[in-house]
């Protein structure tokens, strides 16, 4: 999948399988399909943002999530209690809204019963756009 339009994370080889066919525990999964409910939550006295959304491949859907920081920290910086600029809020809202206008996205992350959900979802690795004249479907 070389030539990738990423959001998140880093270009990856792998081909998207249905998501019907995905099982508990797995690991490791690649998906591709359209981006709905999309939300968004401030965490940890809003230092970093939960992202939640559904894809679905119409085999059937699956929650992705990803934390998304409004800065990177390094061990050093840790202790950083600034609070975070209006300019690092918006490049993160800048990646949200690149999710909601793309509607496609191929997605790869660990797939796992999440307790706080309370059921199975994606921990987001990468997420790359689907673009437009590509074929949406596996």
């Amino acid at each position: 999948m070389n030539g990738m339009d990423m959001i998140l994370g880093r270009s990856f080889p792998d081909q998207p399988v249905y998501i019907s066919s995905l099982k508990a525990g797995e690991g490791l999964v690649t998906i591709r399909g359209k981006v709905s409910q999309l939300k968004i939550q401030d965490l940890n006295d809003r230092k970093m943002m939960l992202l939640l959304f559904t894809v679905t491949d119409h085999s059937a859907s699956v929650l992705c999530k990803a934390f998304l920081g409004y800065r990177r920290f390094s061990k050093m910086d840790r202790e950083d209690l600034s609070p975070v600029t209006d300019e690092e809020r918006k490049t993160v809202l800048d990646k949200v809204n690149e999710i909601k206008q793309c509607h496609f996205v191929t997605v790869r992350g660990e797939y796992d019963f999440d307790s706080r959900l309370q059921g199975l979802s994606i921990l987001i690795r990468d997420l790359a756009k689907v673009g437009e004249g590509n074929d949406h479907e596996l």
